[in-house]
């Protein structure tokens, strides 16, 4: 009996200490697997994710990636909301096949570290604020533009005729904030105007009742007929007249 007596309180130190492991591996049963055999999938899912908010042009290198995976096979990554270039970018992961009429549930989630190179816009010379900028001003590249939002960089014909909003040095990253877009058409202005008829292009001239920018609608007049229209614009002072139903 004093035998007995002695083995007690080790015998609960024992089977104290089971319970603890025990209870570690099946809290480590329940984590999702990370990274290893899904990673090629978040990697290809990341890549398709970047060259389509960066353009197909886009030179996209895909460096170090966590991932945390839910589900097996193709993936779609979605970056986080105020992702840019030049910083580690988060990515929800959903699974590529959804069946009709569901909402795709989450198939996990992962940070990259990615590389990218984009055709971009910067200014060749000092430039004026409110200075219409011509080819003469600009120089186009492919590269590197640090951290800066992850969206398409404007391009040459984004940016030729915009005036400039502040004054610009050599060198400087033309981005969206750095310009004022030029209406291609004014309220008030003659345009050419042209609408179509089968293979059959008629041509005259109407006044604009609206300023804007390409592939936007504006109501027109014709100054003979005081007939309201509808055009499209399709280049500087160029309207394609609509058929409205």
């Amino acid at each position: 009996m004093r035998c007995s007596s002695k083995s007690t309180p080790w015998a609960a130190s024992a089977v104290a200490a089971l319970a603890l492991v025990l209870s570690a591996v099946s809290a480590a049963a329940q984590v999702p697997p990370s990274g290893g055999g899904c990673e090629p999938a978040v990697r290809q899912a990341v890549l398709r994710a970047m060259q389509e908010r960066l353009g197909a042009g886009a030179r996209v290198t895909v460096d170090r990636v966590t991932a945390v995976c839910r589900a097996d096979g193709d993936l779609v990554a979605v970056p986080e909301p105020g992702a840019r270039l030049g910083r580690p970018v988060g990515f929800t992961l959903l699974p590529a096949s959804v069946r009709p009429g569901r909402t795709p549930s989450s198939a996990g989630y992962a940070t990259a570290d990615v590389r990218a190179e984009v055709r971009h816009v910067v200014i060749g010379r000092p430039v004026a604020q409110g200075t219409v900028l011509t080819a003469a001003d600009l120089v186009e590249r492919i590269g590197d533009v640090g951290v800066q939002p992850l969206a398409a960089m404007p391009v040459l014909d984004d940016v030729e005729g915009t005036r400039a909003s502040r004054n610009l040095k050599a060198g400087d990253l033309v981005t969206a904030a750095l310009l004022r877009a030029q209406p291609l058409v004014r309220s008030g202005d003659l345009v050419r105007t042209c609408a179509y008829v089968g293979q059959v292009a008629i041509c005259g001239q109407a006044v604009a009742q609206q300023s804007g920018q390409r592939n936007d609608r504006i109501k027109l007049i014709n100054p003979e007929s005081r007939k309201p229209l509808t055009g499209l614009i399709t280049g500087a002072g160029e309207v394609v007249i609509l058929h409205e139903s």
